[in-house]
């Protein structure tokens, strides 16, 4: 992502929407490799709701989320209800 868009949390929306059609598609999880010095990348992949798995290898990382390990059902209650208008109060 271009530096001038950084930090503006364009990240992490991608990040919510790629989950969200995955898991709607029948995805299990997915891997992917992230340089060591992107820790930007690797903290959206880091709180992104579901259980990472990170090994280190050459100055990249892999990593790998899982959704159908323990606490991946409440991550995607809650990368769904994202979508959701507020319920009024």
């Amino acid at each position: 992502m271009a530096e001038a868009v950084q930090g503006q949390g364009i990240g992490s929306l991608l990040m919510g929407h790629i989950l969200k059609v995955a898991r709607r598609q029948g995805v299990h999880g997915f891997t992917a490799d992230v340089p060591a010095n992107n820790s930007r990348m690797l903290h959206i992949f880091h709180k992104c709701g579901f259980p990472t798995e990170t090994s280190l290898a050459d100055g990249i990382y892999q990593v790998r989320i899982p959704f159908e390990e323990s606490g991946a059902k409440q991550a995607a209650a809650e990368v769904a209800s994202a979508d959701q208008p507020p319920k009024p109060t």
